[in-house]
């Protein structure tokens, strides 16, 4: 079962990645995990890398 939230204009349900509200069409703020998840894996990433070229020289 998909989770739902409520809508912020009416309240009725709402399917956690619908882009819109299907009772009253109000725009729904998107959740971005795959940014936050992106952002991350950059970051670790970047981190190896500054560490790798530390021990390296």
């Amino acid at each position: 079962m998909a989770r739902q939230t409520r809508c912020l204009a009416c309240g009725a349900p709402v399917g956690r990645y619908r882009a819109t509200c299907p009772v009253c069409g109000a725009v729904q703020p998107q959740k971005r995990i795959g940014s936050t998840i992106g952002l991350g894996v950059l970051i670790v990433g970047l981190l190896i890398f500054t560490i790798w070229a530390i021990v390296r020289a």
